[in-house]
């Protein structure tokens, strides 16, 4: 047993060992429109600085991608640094305009990316189909991906992974506030009447 440091990102050694390929869990099965970001990873050809790094060995984990200050404009850069990303879609919206010549039909669609361990991205995008719509959002959410900062909530439980956020954050957009607040493990979801 030897203490190498891994010479490749993680989506790149799944991609070239397809030995150890897993099935979704979850019930969903990607259409053929939706191609396996694994899969994808093997035809990959980098076109940016960043995914020459991360192609070359050179950048393995998401904290040197963003400690090297390049702009991150390929997603196959997240796919293969993040390679259990989870996607969710979070809205669909059907966007009508009038013109001269009739209704003209679009569709806005907003999903998340995370891995449920620090990592999240959001993302937007609109299309004349629902299916290119949430193909173009998932991308954009992974683009937009950030690293999430976390904390133990209490005193009490000063061990371990964070689990709360590390301090108090307030949000706001219109007339709805939204505070953030560390606790403890366990104390779930609470809100008030204001």
């Amino acid at each position: 047993m030897s203490d190498e440091q891994p010479t490749m990102a993680p989506g790149l050694i799944q991609a070239f060992n397809p030995e150890e390929v897993e099935e979704p869990t979850d019930g969903r099965r990607r259409g053929k429109g939706q191609d396996d970001p694994i899969m994808n990873l093997r035809s990959w050809t980098p076109k940016t600085r960043l995914g020459n790094a991360v192609m070359a060995g050179q950048i393995i984990t998401f904290e040197q991608a963003i400690a090297s200050k390049l702009p991150i404009r390929e997603v196959e850069v997240v796919d293969a640094l993040i390679p259990n990303l989870e996607d969710e879609i979070i809205k669909v919206n059907m966007v009508q305009r009038m013109t001269d010549s009739g209704r003209r039909v679009r569709f806005n669609v907003m999903a998340c990316v995370g891995n449920k361990d620090g990592y999240v991205g959001l993302g937007m995008a609109k299309a004349k189909e629902v299916s290119q719509a949430i193909r173009k959002a998932i991308t954009a959410a992974k683009l937009n991906i950030i690293s999430v900062q976390r904390g133990n909530g209490s005193w009490e439980s000063s061990t371990g992974p964070g689990t709360s956020v590390p301090f108090k954050i307030n949000g706001r957009s219109a007339s709805t506030r939204v505070t953030l607040m560390p606790a403890a493990k366990g104390k779930g979801w609470l809100s008030g009447d204001r």
